[in-house]
């Protein structure tokens, strides 16, 4: 059995005019099952939990990249598997999956019960797994701007972030058998590229090599200009697989 569970705050609420059609679609398909909707953040989690703990073998979210992410954590250590309808603004996840981004084509792809086996992270301090990446810095920040802000008010809070971000000192044991210890202005770890990273091998990241990749970036100088702004902000990318 399928456990569907639909976030109608997805997409500015894209998924409500086809709710009906949607599920039309999928009983021509044969694909049947219980429909759930979140009425709040993280409760994904707690859904996805109820359709392991029901027996269903496969949980489907209809919804975007917060859904998802909410699904993974509550199926993760489980022998479900997750299926993915987009319907978000940026739908990453499923792009990074190769699922169409058409939903009715996403259907098709669940009829014909295309799985795969991805490699996912974990932040063991707060027991939360991720699909994408995970880290902490200037990137990190200003991608949450980016998802605030109109494309203007972003560009002028991501530079400003830039080029006002001071270096921290960060340390990282890698694979249990070397250290670093950087002076950095953002560390992540990355398993599936989210398409914000400054980096030139976006395209090189696989989800299934069961390894993750880890970006330090370390600027060049730490000079600031009369405005008090780096004169410098170009980085140092060490890259390492792990």
């Amino acid at each position: 059995m399928y456990y569907f569970i639909v976030n109608p705050a997805s997409g500015n609420g894209r998924i409500i005019p086809l709710m009906n059609r949607l599920k039309q679609l999928l009983t021509q398909k044969g694909i049947l099952g219980e429909f759930t909707k979140t009425t709040a953040k993280v409760e994904a989690i707690h859904l996805a939990r109820i359709a392991t703990r029901k027996g269903n073998s496969t949980v489907i979210i209809v919804g975007g990249d917060a859904t998802v992410h909410e699904g993974l954590n509550g199926i993760a250590g489980t022998d479900c598997v997750l299926g993915v309808i987009p319907m978000g603004e940026n739908n990453y996840i499923a792009k990074r999956l190769g699922i169409s981004m058409n939903w009715k084509e996403a259907v098709e792809e669940i009829a014909s019960r295309k799985v795969l086996q991805a490699d996912i992270g974990k932040v063991v301090q707060y027991k939360t797994y991720f699909f994408l990446s995970a880290g902490i810095g200037a990137e990190i920040d200003v991608s949450q701007e980016k998802k605030k802000k109109k494309k203007i008010l972003f560009q002028q809070k991501s530079y400003k972030k830039l080029f006002h971000i001071s270096p921290f000192k960060m340390g990282a044991s890698i694979d249990r058998s070397y250290k670093i210890f950087a002076r950095a202005t953002n560390i992540s770890v990355i398993n599936a590229d989210d398409t914000f990273h400054m980096v030139p091998y976006k395209d090189t990241f696989d989800i299934q090599d069961k390894l993750l990749d880890v970006n330090i970036l370390i600027p060049e100088s730490d000079k600031k200009n009369i405005l008090g702004m780096n004169k410098d902000i170009q980085q140092n990318i060490s890259h390492i697989r792990v």
